[in-house]
């Protein structure tokens, strides 16, 4: 990251977007594809709700808790806002929602396509596409 600061603010910046555009249509591409392999049926009723109870969804949360650290950016660049007693809370909030609902429904789809006993905890996204078969050589490396 170092050598593309390198090449200036103009670049980087570049760079960034293009990571970004990458990672949004690799999330659109595990939702738009991930719909049609969904078995609520087998995956969420007869399997029941909470199969780890409560523990397995603080357990879960406190991983997620990281997923939300990094927000305090937006914060320190606010001297560049136009008003930033407006501008910098909505950003905030906005981001911590846009993430919430991608984590939200990336975990939906995963544990809609796959059983929960048969989620790998090395690469679950990747591996809930191999567990039918499907992308299977395209995901392992």
């Amino acid at each position: 990251m170092a050598c593309i600061l390198s090449f200036g603010v103009k670049k980087s910046v570049l760079f960034n977007n293009l990571l970004n555009a990458m990672n949004l249509v690799v999330f659109a591409f595990m939702i738009g594809v991930g719909v049609f392999y969904v078995d609520f049926q087998a995956n969420w009723i007869d399997v029941g709700f909470l199969p780890y109870g409560w523990s397995g969804v603080f357990s879960g949360a406190a991983t997620c808790f990281y997923a939300f650290v990094g927000f305090d950016i937006i914060a320190t660049t606010g001297e560049e806002a136009n008003d930033p007693t407006k501008s910098i809370p909505v950003a905030i909030i906005l981001s911590m929602l846009i993430a919430l609902v991608a984590y939200v429904l990336s975990s939906t789809m995963l544990t809609a396509i796959v059983p929960y006993y048969e989620i790998t905890t090395e690469a679950p996204l990747p591996d809930m596409f191999g567990v039918h078969g499907r992308f299977a050589g395209i995901m392992e490396w």
